[in-house]
């Protein structure tokens, strides 16, 4: 005997039913529909996704080095010094072609109080056709010197657009492929006597990413234990599976949650807290620690949308509608089809997301409340800090308010106006902001120590962007 899959798929009133014979091995090939496919056409080995890998990210590498080739930044600064020297050159001359003209209208009207031949205003007036010539000559000069690098500066911005659009191709192709290896490999670490004997297939649920690959939607996955049995008796299993997966552990019907119907369907990993929920968004608490997106290789794969996609087996399209720290905790919306995720990001770039943070940062705060200006940049000597920078940095506004002082910390609300990476943390800890780092945040200064950093996202407030409905969710810190 060996584990078979029952499908049962709804195509307008009638009921299709199918039995998927499992492969034991990716070498075995297996029938789906009307088609019949080779298993490691499917199921690549470990090596395989780590050649991939190396592969893509070596591919990634090259188009950031031609990126950088191609920066406009020197030709910019050629170009503004080149300007700045031309419209020196031609005030000077355009100086003095006004001294000349005022000398000729003085001598034109010294000439209408006498007789004379004209001659004399002849030659006045050549003069001033000779100027406006000298003129738009200059202009032109001017016009000619500096459209090459214009030209050079266009080119390459049309270059650099064209190799972005590649390369993130290429980093969501990775990304992709990364996420779903690193859902599929976990699940299948099966440990020994966890399952009874139908389940340790390792190359079950690779069939079912085979399935889902393949678009055949609206189909309603059971497990069987013989191949060979006809529709009516598989049926009748169907309902008894059903039964005795309800009647599992935790722990062992987490490990199935790829294998049963999406009712039944539990995450594998640690469950994230949902917050709200709807048929267009999820909001989640995050723990500290956990990454609001998969990271850029396999160990980083773990995160907020990863768990959501367990969750929600048919959520579709970009899912990540804004990102916290991983160090941070707190509310996180998850958007679950395409349409929500457009109206979601209209909503976070038109400012019109309300977000509340709550911290404890080290030391006494002295004002109850107030604003902090300091404009943000990337630490020029380690790029995954910022640094404030009030020429070139970019603005960054936090509102704050004391909740309470204790001895040594003062927990804060926190509000950012807007949204740069580090802002909240950068504002606490720096000096000209309130120099206080947050506790546990040893990027920034903190020497407290702390398991995690005491920073949360606790409160989310925004017009619901399909219902008009004002949603309004909080979560307590856990510290």
């Amino acid at each position: 005997k060996r584990p078979a899959i029952v499908c049962v798929r709804n195509i307008g009133d009638q009921t299709e039913y199918s039995v998927l014979q499992i492969p034991l091995t990716p070498s075995e090939s297996f029938s789906l529909g009307d088609e019949r496919y080779d298993g490691s056409q499917f199921f690549p080995t470990p090596n395989q996704v780590e050649q991939f890998e190396s592969s893509k990210i070596e591919e990634l590498d090259q188009y950031k080095k031609k990126l950088i080739g191609l920066d406009t930044e020197k030709i910019e600064k050629e170009l503004i010094q080149l300007e700045e020297e031309l419209n020196s050159r031609f005030e000077a001359s355009r100086k003095e072609l006004t001294d000349r003209k005022r000398e000729r209208a003085k001598r034109r009207e010294q000439l209408r109080l006498v007789e004379h031949d004209g001659k004399e205003l002849k030659i006045l007036d050549h003069q001033s056709h000779d100027d406006s010539r000298e003129i738009r000559r200059m202009k032109s000069m001017i016009r000619g010197e500096t459209e090459s690098l214009k030209e050079e500066i266009r080119r390459r911005g049309r270059e650099q657009s064209r190799l972005k659009k590649e390369r993130a191709q290429i980093a969501r192709c990775l990304q992709e492929t990364l996420r779903e290896s690193f859902l599929w490999e976990t699940i299948l670490h099966m440990q020994p006597g966890e399952f009874p004997e139908s389940y340790r297939s390792f190359l079950l649920v690779r069939l079912f990413a085979t399935v889902a690959r393949h678009g055949l939607k609206n189909v309603e996955f059971s497990i069987i234990g013989d191949a060979e049995k006809d529709i009516s008796e598989a049926l009748q299993v169907i309902e008894k599976e059903a039964q005795m997966l309800q009647q599992l552990s935790d722990n062992t019907l987490s490990h199935l949650c790829s294998l049963t119907k999406p009712e039944l369907r539990k995450s594998w990993l640690p469950p994230l807290e949902l917050v709200y929920q709807d048929s267009w968004f999820v909001v989640v608490n995050k723990p500290s620690g956990l990454l609001s997106v998969p990271g850029r290789k396999w160990p980083e794969q773990d995160s907020v949308i990863t768990r959501v996609v367990l969750h929600f087996p048919y959520a579709s399209g970009p899912l990540s509608v804004h990102r916290i720290d991983q160090a941070t905790s707190g509310l996180q919306i998850v958007a679950l089809n395409a349409q929500a995720h457009r109206e979601l990001s209209m909503l976070f770039q038109a400012k019109r997301v309300k977000k509340t943070y709550f911290a404890d940062v080290e030391g006494e705060v002295t004002e109850n409340s107030g604003t902090i200006n300091l404009p943000l940049k990337p630490h020029y000597l380690d790029r995954i800090r910022q640094m404030v920078d009030m020429k070139n940095g970019k603005k960054a506004v936090t509102n704050f308010q004391v909740i309470r002082r204790a001895k040594n910390r003062t927990r804060l609300s926190l509000e950012p106006v807007t949204g740069r990476t580090h802002q909240l943390r950068v504002h606490c800890a720096d000096a000209s902001g309130l120099g206080r780092p947050i506790l546990g945040d040893k990027i920034y200064g903190s020497s407290a120590k702390a398991e995690n950093m005491r920073l949360h996202a606790g409160r989310l407030q925004f017009a619901h962007p399909f219902t008009g409905e004002e949603v309004d969710v909080s979560c307590e810190p856990p510290f």
